[in-house]
């Protein structure tokens, strides 16, 4: 409902036409998860060692944008991590390889979603252009991040 209440307000401060609202999408959730896979041709024993996964907000690179860091995880012979392995000498130790899956649930909308807003919020007497609606349902407002775009 937030998004919804000032789609067209965040598509006009950004100069996006009805026309071409059509190319974004809204970012419900990124969900990273990693499949650990071991040799077929492994020992009964495995290597005493560490794996280390980056936290969460490491991968933000600011308010409105996310960066997957080049090694988001990394194995160690150390109990702190700070001996980080290259994946080379990790393999070298038997230790098994780490294959991530990135999945993003976004929603888009048409153009005559958009429109039937504008003439909605028109409708009910208020400005759709503004945060008005969002306002008045006590939604939480979105903000504009300018030096990304």
């Amino acid at each position: 409902m937030a998004w919804m209440s000032q789609a067209n307000h965040i598509f006009d401060h950004l100069d996006v036409l009805l026309s071409d609202c059509e190319r974004y999408v809204l970012v419900a959730d990124i969900r990273v998860t990693i499949k650990i896979r071991w040799r077929r041709n492994r020992c009964n024993t495995s290597p005493e060692g560490y794996l280390f996964l980056c936290p969460p907000q490491y991968c933000l690179a600011g308010p409105a944008a996310v960066k997957i860091p080049e090694r988001p995880w990394y194995w160690s012979l150390d109990p702190y991590g700070a001996e980080k392995l290259n994946e080379e000498k990790a393999t070298e130790l038997g230790f098994p390889t780490i294959q991530p899956d990135i999945t993003i649930r976004a929603t888009k909308w048409d153009k005559f979603a958009y429109n039937g807003l504008i003439q909605f919020h028109e409708g009910k007497g208020f400005d759709p252009y503004s945060q008005d609606v969002a306002i008045e349902l006590k939604e939480p407002l979105f903000e504009l991040y300018y030096e990304y775009f």
